[in-house]
């Protein structure tokens, strides 16, 4: 005969529970057969006289494993096992009963219903609770898998899928020892099953301070990155730093002009200009103010477009250039007229600029 079937007992209150142990030789298929299907057999320690082993079964709160060859607890969350010799019928799955929705295990290897707790504030109750202590609330956010959810700190941050992510317009300083244990802690709690990572299951430090951007725009946080990101070419505190390569300009930091298109825009507008004074240095004042005007409205129209090409740059400080030389000799009412009728399309920010320009040139 090749195994021994034997029967163990034991009482907790009033319940019984039986534990089996089969005795079968530590080599051959009984023991395959055994060893991780409902039953742990052991190692080459556990070998009795004869060559034989004691295979016993997965007690309650634990589950066979084929894929280990052991007994397996059940995880920590929504789950316990009342059964002895329980077998997982899968490669990667439990064998574990779950607990009633809003009830959570905190320690793993539940042995009865009795084992399911009431999960703690701030978790949604209406839903299994899963690999963690339930769900948390929309506005709410966890800095513990197993343990409570907490409130949304303050304006700035949005709370959901049991973490805090900083919302547009606002900015926060980590350390970065603490930034990337809250990224890993945040990665872990998007894993919905057994394979999380049990070192990693808390996040012990304390949030940043969360400040207001003074310019709402240069803060868009539009990644999945915890820290947020700035505008393109912004960075730094608040992301009020432009970053090489860009100047800033009103609000924001744009993208300088290279010295071949600043020449180009010169020799566009003063060329023609020039050879339409006749060289008459009567007209040196007017050049000079029509130049400036001239470059406050290519400066407008970069800031009012906020990203302008190449070609779009030329095109404009063509037409402006002609558009300059029509009105050079004509009345400044006249002047004024044609020039908001023309660039009305830049925006009322860049209209109100030429204006005060136009006043310049006036002399008043």
């Amino acid at each position: 005969m090749d195994f021994i079937i034997g029967w163990l007992f034991y009482s907790k209150c009033v319940s019984t529970r039986s534990k089996v142990f089969i005795t079968v030789p530590f080599k051959g298929e009984s023991r395959h057969a055994f060893d991780g299907g409902g039953f742990d057999c052991g190692d080459k320690g556990d070998i009795i006289s004869g060559g034989k082993t004691n295979c016993t079964s997965c007690p309650s709160g634990t589950f066979g494993n084929k894929i280990e060859s052991s007994c397996l607890p059940c995880p920590a969350g929504g789950f316990y096992q009342d059964k002895v010799g329980s077998v997982s019928d899968k490669a990667g799955g439990i064998s574990c009963q779950t607990c009633n929705r809003g009830t959570y295990v905190p320690s793993g290897r539940g042995n009865s219903s009795e084992s399911c707790q009431v999960c703690p504030e701030g978790t949604n109750k209406t839903r299994h609770a899963g690999f963690r202590a339930c769900f948390c609330l929309d506005n709410y956010y966890r800095k513990d898998r197993f343990g409570k959810c907490l409130i949304c700190p303050q304006d700035g941050v949005n709370c959901s899928g049991d973490i805090v992510q900083l919302q547009k317009g606002y900015y926060w300083h980590w350390t970065s020892s603490n930034i990337e244990l809250y990224e890993k802690f945040k990665s872990n709690l998007q894993i919905f099953n057994d394979s999380y990572g049990r070192r990693i299951s808390s996040f012990n430090a304390s949030l940043p301070m969360i400040h207001r951007c003074p310019v709402k725009e240069i803060c868009i946080n539009n990644v999945s990155e915890v820290k947020g990101n700035c505008r393109k070419g912004h960075h730094g505190w608040m992301c009020t730093v432009c970053e090489d390569g860009y100047v800033k300009l009103v609000k924001f930091c744009k993208e300088c002009s290279s010295p071949l298109m600043v020449f180009l825009d010169i020799v566009i507008f003063l060329a023609p200009l020039i050879i339409s004074l006749g060289g008459n240095y009567i007209y040196c004042n007017q050049l000079t103010s029509l130049f400036l005007v001239h470059f406050n409205i290519i400066t407008a129209a970069v800031v009012v477009t906020e990203n302008i090409s190449g070609a779009t740059f030329v095109l404009i400080s063509v037409l402006n250039t002609t558009f300059v030389l029509q009105v050079a000799g004509k009345p400044i009412r006249k002047f004024l007229q044609n020039y908001i009728t023309t660039y009305s399309n830049f925006g009322h920010r860049s209209v109100t600029w030429r204006m005060q320009t136009n006043r310049v040139i006036s002399g008043h």
